[in-house]
């Protein structure tokens, strides 16, 4: 078995203390202090030491000392040191937080813009990645919680997870084992046909779940079709077939009388004739106007060719403007940037030349300076100036060239727009002309209309339409005598077929009535099937969870044998008898988490680590928290680490109180003693112990 030891650990500024060293020395060890003295921070810093994270495995918590309003102090470095004996080996480990401060540029004081953490190994610095590759050699993180934290096991870690463990420390029993061990399953494989029981499981329930819902559903469905099936009781459906075809053949010879009503001869021939005059009509109006037509059409057109141009001038004149704007607007551009460009050239041109500051005397001590050191300092102003001086010309001479530019582009500009505004007025007087040439040929156009004939003052057409007014009284008037007889005919035509709508109406009630009759029958023979498949379905239900029940069994048998205290209890029934899968420790039957005392809990606590130890082959240190209340502890495989709150003076054993009051001389001092010695932090390891004793 692998074996971790925590030989020696030291905290300097973590947390709350400023510096303390714990050195049990491979050996149990117990640490005793009031609350907030920092017991629990020892476990945090042998976490934090191996993987960055406090004992409620938070790697953000806060490191640093606190000050008195809480905030975190400054200025200090966070430093845990452990030393491990692993197989025998020792191994020192250290990780040191430190605070990053960086002086910006131009800043007068340095600021604090984050940590740095190092990390060292015998010693030796390490990178973060080969630190926790090195951690990860020695023990995995996972692990180490599991074996080092009672607790972890039962309260950290979810359902699943412990199943999984345990079924992992005895190995999972084959499908073939539990179905063997009971001969009820002997149909289980051939129901599974390879598939897996979980899936098996999932899909026959669901099943089951649409079948149930649809068997509830079909007796409301029978209840509705039932409702829904029409009372034919009061008809005969071949009766009803025969008024159906004799009424039809009514109504076609109806639609034959209305016909013959609706097309009486003379008034056909009336209309023919009003059709004829029409047309007459119209023969008439075009010989009257065939000579004016042509001329109206010919002014028209002059009409509209004129005003097509007058629009094309304008188009041409609208686009001419926009175009001297543009240039315009170029030109005062060129201008502004040559005034900007010329203020420019002045200022430059006004720079001072450098002048020269040389002293001939050194103005820290006074005495004259070397000679070859004031020549330096000249040649060097001579140099600055020509350096200057060839500048200023380099960037005046860009300026003028710029400006000259500038100016010229503001001229050719406007000289642009100066063109093309003669353009614009050119096109402006051919608009003119154009809307002169327009009310001339509009003029013309309306003189050409009122003078062409009209053909409402010829005799033979004023003949004619008073022709087409005879005719076309003489067929109203035949028409009116034969309104009466239509109105009649339709009438009994809506009637009879009225009645027979009637009659088909209730013909279809039978065919809807049969599709019901039909449709109850399918329900009732589906709502038998479907029993029948609910009840094979519930019987492989029920041998899925014969099976879990046997496996259930066997498991739990084989897991609690390799426990002293603790038993398991892997599957609760429910009240539908089903299995629910649970993941609770016991002691006598009692639950972990709802009947047992923190001492009982604890001490099934340290029985699951003695287990999981031996599984793994590994023993680490175990910190046991709040171990004044458990009036004896199981011994354990790996180092015991017990953080103890001591007793107040008054709940100390009678003997031990009269011991320490004859000691300090009164009960009294005692008291104050012993109370103050609980404000730090004591140790005791086993073996010294035994050493005393």
């Amino acid at each position: 078995m692998k074996d971790i030891r925590l030989l020696r650990l030291t905290l300097r500024n973590f947390k709350g203390i400023t510096e303390f060293t714990f050195a049990p020395n491979g050996h149990d060890a117990a640490i005793y202090g009031d609350n907030a003295t920092g017991k629990t921070t020892q476990y945090d810093a042998f976490n934090w030491l191996l993987f960055g994270k406090d004992s409620s495995n938070r790697s953000k918590f806060s490191i640093k000392p606190l000050d008195e309003r809480g905030n975190a102090a400054s200025g200090t470095e966070n430093e845990v040191e452990g030393v491990l004996l692993v197989d025998g080996k020792k191994v020192t480990l250290r990780r040191v937080h430190k605070e990053k401060w960086e002086k910006k540029r131009g800043a007068i004081k340095a600021e604090m813009t984050g940590h740095t953490t190092d990390y060292y190994v015998d010693g030796v610095p390490k990178s973060e990645a080969e630190y926790m590759a090195f951690i990860a050699g020695i023990v995995d993180e996972k692990l180490f919680k599991l074996l080092t934290s009672p607790g972890y096991f039962n309260e950290i870690i979810d359902m699943k997870e412990r199943r999984q463990a345990l079924f992992d420390l005895c190995g999972d029993l084959t499908d073939a084992d539990v179905i063997a061990s009971n001969p009820t399953l002997g149909n289980l494989p051939a129901i599974l046909d390879g598939a897996k029981r979980d899936d098996h499981t999932a899909k026959v329930k669901a099943r089951c779940k649409v079948i149930n819902d649809e068997i509830k559903d079909i007796p409301v469905r029978i209840s509705e079709a039932t409702r829904s099936k029409p009372d034919v009781s009061g008809y005969d459906e071949d009766c009803l077939s025969d008024d159906i075809a004799i009424l039809q053949k009514r109504i076609e010879s109806k639609e034959t009388e209305l016909v013959s009503i609706q097309s009486g001869g003379e008034v056909q021939l009336k209309t023919n004739r009003l059709r004829e005059i029409e047309g007459e009509l119209l023969t008439i109006k075009n010989r009257v106007q065939a000579g004016s037509q042509d001329v109206i059409a010919a002014a028209r057109k002059v009409l509209m060719d004129k005003k097509q141009a007058l629009d094309e001038v304008a188009h041409q004149i609208t686009a001419k403007e926009r175009v001297i704007s543009q240039h315009e607007l170029l030109a005062l551009e060129k201008g502004s940037e040559a005034d900007r460009l010329r203020i420019r050239y002045t200022t430059i041109n006004s720079e001072p030349e450098p002048q020269q500051h040389s002293e001939e005397n050194c103005p820290a001590c006074g005495q004259s300076l070397p000679a070859e050191r004031i020549e330096a300092a000249h040649a060097a102003h001579v140099k600055a100036i020509a350096d200057y001086r060839r500048d200023k010309s380099e960037r005046l001479g860009a300026i003028r060239e710029q400006g000259k530019a500038a100016s010229t582009g503001a001229v050719e500009a406007r000289k642009a727009a100066e063109l093309i505004i003669i353009e614009r007025d050119d096109l402006v007087k051919k608009g003119n002309n154009v809307k002169a040439e327009i009310e001339k040929a509009e003029s013309e156009y309306n003189h050409i209309l009122r003078n062409a004939a009209d053909v409402n003052a010829d005799p033979e057409y004023i003949a004619k339409q008073a022709e087409r007014s005879t005719v076309e009284q003489e067929i109203a008037t035949l028409r009116a005598s034969t309104q009466e007889a239509v109105a009649k005919a339709r009438e009994e035509l809506a009637a009879i077929r009225t009645e027979k709508q009637t009659a088909e109406l209730r013909l279809a009630l039978f065919a809807q009535a049969r599709k019901l009759d039909v449709r109850i029958s399918e329900l009732k023979s589906q709502e038998k099937l479907l029993a029948a498949e609910f009840e094979k379905l519930q019987e492989e239900i029920w041998l899925l969870e014969e099976f879990t029940k046997t496996k259930v069994n066997m498991l739990e048998s084989a897991i609690n044998a390799k426990f002293k205290l603790v038993e398991w209890k892997l599957f609760e029934v429910q009240v539908n008898g089903s299995l629910k899968e649970v993941c609770e420790s016991t002691y006598r039957g009692v639950p972990y988490g709802t009947g047992l005392n923190h001492g009982m809990q604890t001490n099934l606590n340290l029985d699951i680590i003695n287990t999981l130890a031996k599984h793994y082959d590994l023993s680490a240190p175990i910190f046991i928290d709040n171990a004044e209340s458990v009036t004896e502890l199981v011994s354990t495989v790996g180092q015991q680490v017990k953080l103890i709150v001591p007793p107040s003076f008054d709940n100390l054993p009678l003997d031990e109180k009269t011991r320490l009051s004859k000691f300090y001389g009164s009960e009294n001092k005692a008291r104050e003693e012993w109370s103050r010695a609980n404000k730090k932090l004591r140790v005791e390891v086993k073996e010294a112990i035994k050493e005393a004793v």
